[in-house]
């Protein structure tokens, strides 16, 4: 699909950032959680339904990633959430400065706190889930410099119940890729939003992918 490299984000590696740098973040244990979600009132108002993705072309590629732009996010420690929050801004039409955007990453942050930390604990640490110390790893989820990744769209993919695809951009073929997909069954809803988009670069951050 036509891209434009973005620039490298240097950032310091956090040292509880679970995705340890892998290229394809681990889930196989992530899918076998099914406590059903409590929707989070304040995020799912900032989620505009729109009409499912269209169906692959003829020449079998999906016709709604055929284009996608790179919007950066701040390496602050809140690039997940700001890439989440700049994508359900624009598919729902809403300007995002930068105090709103800080606001709404912080509300998706504590959203998946509830979930992990308070509402599903016991699920997730039976499930082994997270790894380590469960009590280290909630105390640094709700900092602002933690850097989250599959956990956290693990549960926010049900908060919102949309899908969240993320993508990885492949150097050689100068595209991007999906590697993985948190909340595919909110597909089949009658009233199914777009999906939320996010390139990981294969380190410990996230930027947005939102239609050309």
């Amino acid at each position: 699909m036509p891209f434009v490299q973005p620039p490298p984000v240097p950032l310091p590696l956090h040292p509880l950032q679970h995705l340890g740098g892998a290229l394809l973040p681990r889930r196989t244990r992530l899918a076998h959680i099914a406590t059903p979600p409590v929707p989070h009132r304040f995020l799912r108002s900032l989620l505009a339904r729109a009409p499912p993705p269209p169906p692959p072309s003829s020449d079998g590629r999906d016709a709604a990633v055929t284009a996608l732009r790179v919007v950066q996010t701040a390496g602050d420690g809140r690039c997940l959430f700001r890439a989440i929050a700049k994508c359900l801004a624009h598919y729902g039409q809403r300007p995002l400065p930068e105090r709103l955007e800080r606001a709404d990453a912080d509300a998706l942050r504590e959203a998946a706190y509830e979930e992990i930390c308070l509402r599903r604990r016991n699920e997730f640490q039976k499930k082994g889930v997270i790894e380590g110390d469960i009590h280290a790893y909630c105390a640094e989820l709700r900092s602002p410099e933690f850097y989250a990744g599959e956990a956290e769209m693990f549960v926010l993919s049900d908060v919102l119940q949309t899908p969240i695809e993320v993508y990885l951009y492949q150097r050689e073929q100068h595209r991007v890729v999906k590697i993985v997909e948190y909340g595919g069954r909110y597909r089949q809803a009658a009233d199914a939003a777009q999906p939320v988009r996010v390139l990981y670069n294969g380190v410990n951050h996230y930027s947005a992918l939102l239609p050309q």
